[in-house]
């Protein structure tokens, strides 16, 4: 349904001390996704995609609405920082729910 592009440029510590990574959007994967009932027949897709790092992570979700996408901030597990965001994502599925939607 998303498709996540750009990349993300981290800094991490490890015991031979920091290091600068670029992350990109095609490294992230896909851990839960699917469409959600806000009544009223309204439906939103959500989606949770993780980067796993030998020290850290890097997550960050999404959600698609009546044809408007808002991507959530980048957030951390372990010992990174964010140092430069430029991940996006593009939808890539279909406008109607009913296509792919199970309640």
């Amino acid at each position: 349904m998303f498709r996540v592009t750009g990349s993300a440029t981290v800094e991490f510590v490890t015991e031979e001390g920091k290091t600068e990574q670029e992350i990109y959007g095609s490294e992230f994967s896909l851990e839960e996704g699917g469409w959600r009932n806000l009544g009223d027949n309204d439906h939103q897709y959500e989606a949770l995609f993780i980067y796993f790092g030998e020290e850290f992570e890097i997550r960050f979700q999404a959600t698609y609405l009546n044809g408007s996408i808002s991507v959530y901030d980048l957030s951390t597990r372990g010992r990174v920082m964010i140092l430069d965001d430029n991940i996006n994502v593009e939808w890539g599925g279909s406008s109607n729910p009913e296509d792919d939607y199970d309640e």
